[in-house]
């Protein structure tokens, strides 16, 4: 290779480097710990949230007023919701198609139409979500009282029932999982060390310490949110 070769590979490699630093800026990185603090606002998608950057209450168009306590609350039982975004423009969405909200410094992810608390924030989440689930079957058979023995008929309909259910989310992509043995597996593939410890665990300790090795990731893998100012 040339040494003018050389020079110019060089001072790509240079540019190359620059160009990436200037995409992260480390200085806007702030650690999350206890005393982290949410924007307070509406999530329309998973990204405003990894940035904590939701849609502020005052650009939330509704005749509530926004200093109440219970404005967010009573946003999200709507069905549609209408609010301006940063360049003015105004915008209606479907309730239930928003990821979730943040108030009181909680951060409220929205499951199956349900806006469920998350308790634990790092690199691996765990919260525990209010699911809904519809069973279509048939109801009890109904005696025509016009028949001296009657006559049974079965009438399909649907049931809805309610049940909680543990959940995870990775922090780098939102993706949810069930709090499972093979869901922790999977997530602590991106830490080696704790994965093989994992992994060497019998059966039945893998299930015991599921949550033990959660947060022992979380703390290994410290989760950073962008500083954006509202």
């Amino acid at each position: 290779m040339s040494y003018f070769r050389i020079y110019i590979y060089i001072i790509l490699l240079n540019w190359i480097a620059v160009f990436a630093d200037s995409q992260i800026d480390s200085t806007k990185l702030i650690r999350y710990n206890s005393n982290f603090e949410f924007n307070e606002g509406l999530y329309i998608h998973f990204d405003q949230f990894r940035l904590n950057n939701p849609i502020q209450k005052s650009r939330i168009i509704s005749s509530i007023d926004f200093n109440s306590i219970d404005f967010m609350d009573d946003i999200v039982a709507s069905s549609k919701i209408s609010y301006f975004d940063d360049l003015g423009v105004k915008h209606e969405v479907e309730t239930r198609k928003i990821w979730g909200y943040s108030k009181n410094n909680l951060v409220y992810i929205n499951i199956g139409e349900n806006f469920n608390p998350i308790s634990i924030v790092g690199n691996i989440c765990h919260f525990v979500a209010t699911i809904k689930n519809s069973d279509p079957h048939y109801s009890d058979p109904f005696v025509n009282p016009g028949f001296g023995f009657g006559m049974s008929t079965m009438t399909p309909s649907t049931y809805e029932t309610t049940g909680m259910q543990q959940l995870l989310m990775d922090m780098n992509t939102g993706k949810l999982y069930e709090y499972t043995v093979v869901s922790m597996e999977i997530l602590l593939m991106k830490d080696p060390q704790l994965y093989d410890e994992y992994m060497a665990l019998s059966n039945r300790k893998k299930k015991q310490f599921k949550f033990l090795y959660l947060r022992k990731f979380n703390e290994n893998n410290p989760l950073y949110f962008q500083n954006i100012n509202p």
